[in-house]
């Protein structure tokens, strides 16, 4: 052998002990990875910090998507969001983080499931803290009784300086001559009238068989509302009723007020013989009749309490007292509140006014009295904040469910949601690249041996068991903010000064 054969044989002989060698080099290296990997994966926890856990691995959850300490901006905050947790060992709560208020501007919607934690860890610490900023509060009592009043309670005499807040209730259970509100003294534009046809009423749904009837009777409602209102007297429903009722009594007003267009919309029901007259009005009558209770009559006898005050006066909060055990009552009643609150404030939309914050507990109850998408998407430019809660996101009619999450910047998912909430919320985070293990076998003389190689696979940035089970607990909840992170932020909601479960 030549010289230069034997130095051609040498240098291929020592690149192939190099390979053999950086071969043995990755392996030990990806090894190291797996084992790692099974030790933070036998914790029943991985972060973006551990390494991948070898493909024999299960039984985990895996956490490496969310946000680090340094992914957070949460400078300047006012409304808390809990507890940040560092998504390590020993998965810990740490510091309060929040929203500041141009944050909570752009809207919030909280899904949970019942007893989750949303009252006592974010709709109440948000209301108190809102009226301290200087907002004015409106917000709805779904369960009755004052829990949401302790609740707000609770949370103030929890802070270092305890301080007065103004509160008033509007209580068709308990009515109170001071903050008797008369809704019908408050429709004084066609913004007005029809918001307040669509609580009573409903909202017309496309999808409706009978559509055609029901936009029939909105018609006659916003007639009845707007001739009430032009009589310039505090009437009430037990009122439109009388003069539903009385077909006579109904054309003597008509004739009073020849000049209203509410006398106008409604003049064909005088045309219409008796027989026909009173099975023509039966559902509109319906319609009314839910309000024709003693304590929502008494609620509305006089004008002391103005959508004005409450809407732009000195900061305050206002409760609605609501009670799902009332039904269809309930809902009507404080969806007519909010829905005329709503057109109040929108109706100055662009100009300078006190911040409003309006909590929408249970808030998928009131979608047919409220356009909650149409709501969202101008509410900002009124200075008006919402914050929305719900126990599932389905419970939104599929045909506006995307509009009511796409006008909310902040959504908080709280422990317990079930999967069709956390198969939304996963194709809303999207998807992140991840480097995954995978084992292979060889054998020598040695034996069998067991080494991995690496590959790079697209996965969810959490899946459904992240999502429904955050690392702590049934106060725990994933924070998606793309301004406060650019990753999903885990938070607690348990607070050892508000022991009281939602």
């Amino acid at each position: 052998m030549g010289l230069w054969e034997f130095a051609k044989t040498a240098a291929r002989v020592s690149a192939k002990a190099s390979q053999i060698t950086s071969r043995g080099v990755e392996q030990r290296i990806r090894s190291t990875i797996a084992n790692g990997g099974a030790h933070a994966a036998r914790k029943g926890l991985i972060g973006p910090w551990d390494p991948p856990p070898p493909p024999n691995v299960s039984g985990y959850l895996n956490f490496a998507g969310v946000a680090r300490p340094e992914d957070i901006d949460c400078r300047e905050w006012w409304f808390p969001l809990g507890r940040y947790v560092v998504p390590k060992y020993p998965w810990q709560a740490t510091d309060p983080i929040g929203l500041s208020a141009s944050e909570i501007n752009r809207h919030t919607l909280v899904v949970g499931p019942t007893r989750a934690g949303k009252t006592a860890g974010l709709i109440a610490p948000w209301i108190v803290e809102g009226v301290l900023a200087g907002y004015n509060v409106v917000t709805l009592d779904l369960k009755g009784g004052g829990d949401l009043q302790r609740d707000v309670a609770a949370y103030r005499d929890s802070l270092p300086t305890r301080p007065p807040i103004r509160l008033r209730r509007w209580d068709y259970r308990n009515p109170s001559a001071r903050n008797s509100w008369n809704f019908i003294r408050e429709l004084d534009s066609d913004g007005a009238i029809n918001a307040a046809a669509e609580a009573i009423c409903g909202r017309p749904r496309d999808n409706d068989p009978n559509r055609n009837f029901h936009l029939r009777d909105l018609k006659w409602a916003k007639g009845l509302l707007e001739l009430a209102y032009d009589t310039g007297e505090d009437l009430t429903v037990k009122d439109i009723l009388s003069l539903l009722a009385d077909q006579q009594s109904l054309e003597s007003v008509i004739r009073a007020y020849p000049q209203s267009r509410g006398a106008q919309r409604i003049a064909d029901l005088c045309t219409l013989d008796f027989p026909e007259y009173s099975k023509t009005t039966q559902f509109l009558t319906t319609y009314f009749e839910v309000l024709n209770n003693d304590g929502f009559v008494s609620a509305t006898s006089q004008p002391r309490l103005s959508l004005n005050d409450v809407a732009s006066g000195q900061a305050s909060i206002t409760i609605i007292n609501a009670p799902v055990s009332d039904g269809e009552l309930a809902e009507i009643a404080s969806g007519l509140f909010m829905s005329l609150l709503l057109n109040r404030r929108l109706s100055a939309f662009g100009q300078t006014s006190a911040p409003l914050l309006v909590v929408l507990d249970e808030s998928p109850r009131l979608q047919d009295r409220i356009d909650l998408g149409r709501t969202l998407s101008l509410a900002a430019g009124a200075n008006v904040s919402l914050l929305l809660a719900a126990q599932e996101i389905e419970q939104f009619h599929e045909d506006k469910r995307n509009e009511i999450l796409a006008n909310c910047g902040t959504l908080v998912v709280m422990a317990g949601c079930n999967f069709s909430t956390t198969d939304v919320v996963m194709k809303r985070l999207g998807s992140r690249v991840e480097t995954q293990l995978s084992s292979t076998s060889t054998y020598d003389k040695n034996g069998r041996s067991t080494g991995y190689t690496s590959n790079i696979n697209t996965v969810p940035v959490l899946g459904h068991n992240e999502l429904s089970n955050p690392p702590t607990g049934i106060r725990g909840a994933t924070v998606v903010n793309n301004r406060l992170s650019r990753r999903p932020v885990l938070v607690d909601f348990t607070r050892p000064d508000l022991t009281k479960p939602d």
